[in-house]
């Protein structure tokens, strides 16, 4: 693995900024009631080290394979000691596998997320597109 998957903080230069909230009515969910555990990126590693027979075997290789919403938890625990956590942490080889450990009831309270909350993090996925580009801006 390499840091070609990184992007660049670069605001927009549209005039009139867009709306973070535009667009919310037609996004596409994924269904929050079903645990996909982690098997989208060990499928899309699959598919990269099958895609990709003649580069090199380091090219795929990881440390670490998770989500980068587990890091975020991590980091965020001693700013918010009221909310409970667990991970299934599996080491296979030298590649360590880390996934949330969801709970029927983490899966109820995704259901029930407030339309407030889901705009919320509609806006933030939006800002992410708007505003991280692949190449470093000329400056």
């Amino acid at each position: 693995m390499d840091n070609h998957q990184l992007k660049y903080y670069y605001p927009p230069r549209i005039d009139p900024m867009p709306s973070l909230f535009a667009g919310f009515e037609q996004q596409i969910c994924r269904d929050s009631t079903k645990n996909e555990h982690i098997d989208g990126l060990l499928n899309a590693l699959a598919f990269v080290r099958t895609k990709n027979e003649a580069a090199e075997p380091n090219d795929t290789r990881a440390d670490f394979v998770m989500y980068r919403g587990m890091l975020t938890r991590i980091f965020v625990t001693p700013f918010s000691l009221r909310d409970a956590w667990s991970m299934n942490i599996a080491r296979v080889g030298a590649t360590i596998y880390v996934e949330d450990n969801v709970t029927d009831e983490m899966i109820a309270d995704r259901s029930g997320s407030s339309e407030q909350h889901r705009r919320l993090m509609y806006s933030g996925y939006k800002f992410e597109t708007l505003c991280m580009v692949d190449e470093p801006p000329e400056t």
